[in-house]
Order: C-alpha cells, then sequence, then structure tokens
C-alpha cells in the first residue's frame, strides 16, 4: 500500500467480525465521524484475530494513512492480543503504562499514551510518531463511542483542522433517487453544483449529507436542498425518527397509544426505546390475532368476517377502539401482510393498512411495502412514525393532503 497522506484508515479486528457471526457496527460509526471532521477514508480493513496478519496490518496501515483508527481486542486484562501486536507492528518495545489508581499498569507501546475510557475498565492507546498517529480504541460499541471525543481532539491538528464543512439532512418518505435528484436539481439552480452531495439509504428515510469548502457556501446548499425536500426533511441533527416524532408529541403536550398486528410490537418498541419516551407513549396493544383484535380493541367479529384483518375497515376500528380504551391523544393502528406468507392476489405480500385517530378525526390509508419481512416490518414502523409527525405538523386534513386515496 501507497503512502496517502491526508487520510484516514480503519482497522476492525475480531474473528468474530471475519466469520460472519457478529456485524461491524464501529466501521461505519468512525467513518462517518471522520467525514464529519472533513478527514478523508481510505478505506475500512476487517481482521481476524491473527497475530501475524493483524501485525502486517497494521504496520502496512500506520506507514500509508496520517491517521490510524483501530477497534477491538483491547480487554480489561494486560494480556490481550492487540498491546504486544501494536508495539510489535510500531517497531518499539511494550513498556509499562502509568498508574491506575493502585491496580497493575496496563502495558503500552512506549511512546504511547492511554485514552482514558469513561464506559470502561479497559484505557485506549494513542501512539504518535512523525506526524502520523493510532488510536487503538476496545470494540465495545458504547466504550467505543464514549471515548470518540478524545480520540477526535488529538486528531484535529494532524490535519490541521476540518478540511470541509458538512450537514446532514434526514428525510422520509421519498426514495433515493427522487432525494437525489431533488437536492442535485436544487444546487445546480442556485449554482452550487460543486456542492458534494452523498445520499444514504434505510427503509423508507434518506440521509443527504451535503460538503463545501466554506461556511457560508454550505448553508446556502443547505437551505436549497431543505426547500427542494421540504416537510420530507425531519431533522438536520443525527437524532432517529422516533426521537424526532417524540419530542414533537412533548411539545405539543400530546401521548400516544399503538395497537399493533403485523409489526408485532416494533412501533411500540420504537418509541419506547428513546429516553423519556413515558412522557408522550401512554401504551400499545399487539392485537396479532383476530380474536385479540375483538376482545382488547373492539373491533367487531363481523367487520373482519366482511373484510379481512387486512383492511380499511377493521385497521380504522383499531386506533379508534384503542383510543376510546386508552388515554392518549392520538392512536396509531397498524395491520398488514409481512410475508414471506399470507399474500393473496388482492392483497400481496407488504400490504399493510395504517389508521390514525385523533380528536380531529381518522386517517386511514393501505400501503404497498417492497421487501423481505423485516424490510416491511421496518417500513411499517416508519411510515407510522412519520404519520404521527405529520400529523402534529396538519392534523387529519394534512395526512389526507399528503396521502390522496389511490
Amino acid at each position: 500500500m501507497h503512502a496517502t497522506p491526508g487520510v484516514a484508515h480503519i482497522l476492525i479486528t475480531g474473528s468474530e467480525l471475519v466469520t460472519g457471526r457478529v456485524s461491524d457496527v464501529n466501521g461505519p460509526f468512525l467513518a462517518g465521524r471522520l467525514s464529519e471532521m472533513g478527514i478523508p477514508v481510505a478505506g475500512i480493513t476487517v481482521v481476524g484475530d491473527d497475530r501475524e496478519r493483524l501485525t502486517l496490518a497494521i504496520g502496512t496501515l500506520f506507514r500509508a494513512a496520517t491517521l490510524v483508527v483501530m477497534s477491538g481486542g483491547l480487554g480489561p486484562t494486560g494480556d490481550d492480543l492487540t498491546r504486544p501486536v501494536l508495539a510489535a507492528a510500531l517497531g518499539v518495545p511494550l513498556v509499562a503504562g502509568p498508574e491506575r489508581d493502585g491496580r497493575p499498569p496496563y502495558p503500552l507501546p512506549q511512546g504511547g499514551e492511554p485514552i482514558a475510557n469513561p464506559k470502561g475498565s479497559a484505557p485506549g492507546i494513542w501512539f504518535a510518531q512523525g506526524g502520523r498517529a493510532l488510536a487503538a480504541l476496545p470494540g465495545v460499541p458504547w466504550e467505543l463511542r464514549a471515548m470518540w471525543p478524545e480520540v477526535a481532539r488529538r486528531a484535529a491538528p494532524l490535519f490541521g483542522g476540518a478540511t470541509r464543512h458538512r450537514a446532514l439532512l434526514r428525510t422520509v418518505g421519498l426514495t433515493e433517487r427522487e432525494v437525489e435528484r431533488r437536492v442535485r436539481a436544487a444546487l445546480e439552480r442556485h449554482d452550487l453544483a460543486a456542492v458534494e452531495v452523498g445520499v444514504s439509504a434505510k427503509p423508507l428515510a434518506v440521509d443527504v449529507h451535503l460538503a463545501a469548502a466554506s461556511p457560508d457556501t454550505l448553508a446556502l446548499a443547505a437551505a436549497a436542498a431543505r426547500g427542494a425536500l421540504g416537510d420530507h426533511v425531519f431533522t438536520e441533527t443525527d437524532a432517529p425518527l422516533a426521537q424526532v416524532v417524540g419530542d414533537a408529541l412533548r411539545r405539543a403536550g400530546k401521548r400516544v397509544a399503538t395497537a399493533e398486528s403485523c409489526t408485532g410490537g416494533a412501533l411500540s418498541a420504537a418509541f419506547t426505546a428513546i429516553a423519556g419516551a413515558s412522557d408522550y407513549v401512554d401504551r400499545g396493544v399487539v392485537s396479532y390475532s383476530n380474536a385479540a383484535k375483538v376482545e382488547a380493541l373492539g373491533v367487531p367479529e363481523a367487520l373482519i368476517a366482511t373484510h379481512g384483518a387486512v383492511s380499511e375497515p377493521v385497521a380504522r376500528a383499531m386506533a379508534e377502539g384503542l383510543l376510546a380504551r386508552s388515554h392518549a391523544d392520538i392512536a396509531v393502528a397498524v395491520t398488514g401482510i409481512a410475508g414471506p406468507t399470507g399474500g393473496t392476489g388482492q392483497k400481496p405480500v407488504g400490504t399493510v393498512v395504517m389508521a390514525l385517530t385523533a380528536a380531529d378525526g381518522t386517517f386511514c390509508r393501505t400501503f404497498h411495502h417492497m421487501g423481505d419481512r423485516p424490510r416491511v416490518i421496518q417500513r411499517s414502523v416508519t411510515r407510522a412514525l412519520d404519520l404521527v409527525r405529520r400529523h402534529l405538523l396538519g392534523g387529519v386534513a394534512g395526512l389526507e393532503r399528503d396521502f390522496p386515496p389511490g
């Protein structure tokens, strides 16, 4: 590998990652944070727990990049693989680190410094030499994320501070292609075509990443993109949609309740995964069977017999029955066919019916979500969250306008 000054490289270690038993979450997190700082990322390398291969990878990457950020291997004891391998790869001896409140010190590569770990017992390692640096961090995601601010503080001077200014717009309800088309067209209209645009898609949601050489240019580009995307933009921070919707419910002083069939509680889980959700979540009912719809929500048996459990009359009755039985201001119901079986010619897999009811009326619509079972469920959760968000913006009338029949 040839030397490429001015870039960072991420090195992820762990045999469980190489075999596919565990998915890497640290690499994408580190790449995102480095990019936010304006530091180009040359790549993400994953290496198993093999001393020889790990030594070669560390030595090669340290010579090739200005910064190497390494995740994995650091444990709470002094006999883990990472420390001696680091020393060997960097060509320095392994020495005792500073005292740790009377406990035996962790060994460090000579010239290395510990990085405090506020969420765990194993400190990280910072090693700098000749204008280059390596940061070794634990593989536990919440420990790594808590240590990142200190790594960022140490890394910034290596690159002369941020070289690009960046903005994020998170959208919901548009395809990746449509989001990119709208943003690029808006930037061209404002003579901002040189601004970097990146999009990354999630089920029913797309993130827009903008980068520019000056904060003024970035502000103009963000405003242009915002105008092109309208109320599909739900935040310009990294907050998830459930948090944004929860914050909006809290500001409005409203509580929500959920009645779920095909999503099996995933919508309620999305709401309650956010700290402080008790401020705005009243209850959730998983009415998976027809009997549960009748007994817990008051859906008439005849309605199910006539229209089927996956139908707009039943979804409407689910939402209205839940609102009448709860202390919520808004009730959301979801019923559908997540697959892979259960679909028909009239109601194929991915058919999902949603209803939202509140003091200003009831909205109900049938959606068709593509993908396998987990994706249909996730798309349905995202759609339901967006319905609540849009109701808070414009009520049932706004939902009828945004999602016309047919």
